[in-house]
């Protein structure tokens, strides 16, 4: 149930799948509740800006040559593979 409020002192009124309903308070089995978290949401932010950072670098790098101009950049020219 999302938005549950209590109607008078016996009704639990709520949303539930989109339809508003009316549960008689003597009917409720059990109750949860959730809340905002804020040490999850301090490790999302850095988290996701770090990813977008890696994503955009791998990203940028796609299609770039580098060092030799080939696939792999070997220093020591007989370890390369034949090209």
């Amino acid at each position: 149930m999302n938005h549950p409020h209590m109607v008078g002192a016996d009704t639990l009124v709520g949303i539930v799948g989109g339809v508003s309903q009316k549960i008689p308070v003597a009917e409720v089995q059990s109750t949860r509740e959730r809340r905002f978290s804020l040490v999850r949401t301090a490790l999302l932010v850095p988290g996701g800006v770090a990813l977008a950072l890696g994503a955009g670098d791998l990203i940028g790098s796609l299609g770039q040559n580098r060092g030799s101009g080939s696939v792999y950049d070997c220093t020591p020219r007989h370890l390369c593979p034949p090209q």
